[in-house]
């Protein structure tokens, strides 16, 4: 495990130690979802969310906000080792990356919550992706969630994508950031939810208050980082046990393609709520000087005795 990351990870748990925020599971992206593929949800209103998680030659270091109660945003700034062979800083890419996710309905007892995300839209195209999603919850211990992802969200089962029908133009994925160059701050309008699309799905299980069990089937196959040897991917089964804390705080161990194993804390935290209680009881009494407080107990009415 990296160094810097684990120190992150020791940061997240200290700051986690007083909270109150109610926990919820957070993606390897830092965002509401299973271990890699984003679900429907969002967070509390004005609530935010950080994240460290390590595996393979990847970290990522992510904060989620809540600005609106159906729209959240993340930063995330990832370091994966190996990435650009023979490139500067020894190969490792250090990248920056910004998502939104806006939901769409909420779920209710017969229909699933929706949402339409975008991924990486601002930064060096790495990890960049657009997606369609819905989960639902069964009884309070389930829920299934099933999307639809174009770019890095289509790299396996891919199919025609189905917003051709409506233009030819979105047949096709323009070649834009792809990873190569640095194109940080770019907008890439051209190539949001063109090119093929692939279905993806997975399941949340609530085992226990605090133990929960993720199981997912991804359309990332990692296919820039196995072409450079950063990471290996067997399968498209990714599976995650995590632990919540009452803090609201996450402690998750994860295996992404059948063979890379990971770990994650997560913390979920309302900046406006104080970690700790203060700041509005009542002052203490003030201190009498110590010649007043002897003539306040000192009774005039009892006789002075003579010696």
């Amino acid at each position: 495990m990296r160094a810097s990351n684990l120190l992150c990870i020791v940061a997240l748990v200290a700051l986690g130690a007083d909270g109150v925020a109610r926990a919820q599971t957070l993606s390897t992206y830092g965002t509401p979802g299973l271990v890699d593929m984003p679900t429907a949800e969002v967070l509390s209103d004005g609530h935010v969310g950080l994240t460290a998680s390590t595996f393979g030659n990847t970290t990522r270091n992510t904060a989620t906000f809540q600005v609106l109660p159906r729209v959240y945003g993340t930063f995330r700034y990832a370091i994966i080792d190996d990435f650009d062979p023979g490139g500067p800083q020894d190969g490792t890419r250090y990248d920056r990356s910004f998502d939104l996710h806006y939901q769409i309905t909420d779920e209710t007892l017969r229909f699933p919550a929706l949402a339409v995300g975008l991924r990486d839209f601002g930064g060096t195209g790495i990890y960049s992706g657009e997606y369609f999603v819905g989960t639902k919850s069964f009884g309070s211990k389930l829920k299934v969630t099933g999307g639809m992802g174009w770019g890095r969200l289509a790299q396996r089962g891919s199919f025609s994508n189905p917003l051709g029908v409506v233009a030819d133009r979105f047949d096709t994925r323009p070649n834009v950031g792809a990873g190569g160059i640095n194109t940080t701050g770019q907008l890439d309008f051209g190539a949001w939810f063109r090119g093929p699309a692939a279905l993806f799905a997975g399941v949340e299980y609530q085992a226990t208050d605090r133990l929960s069990f993720q199981l997912e089937y991804s359309s990332d196959a990692y296919e820039r980082e196995q072409s450079v040897g950063a990471i290996d991917i067997k399968s498209p089964i990714n599976v995650g046990l995590n632990y919540s804390y009452p803090s609201g705080s996450n402690l998750r161990a994860f295996v992404i393609g059948g063979s890379e194993v990971g770990l994650q804390y997560s913390l979920i935290l309302n900046p406006a709520k104080r970690r700790a209680p203060g700041g509005l009881d009542a002052a203490p009494m003030p201190l009498v000087p110590r010649n007043q407080a002897v003539l306040a107990n000192f009774d005039l009415r009892q006789p002075v005795q003579k010696a």
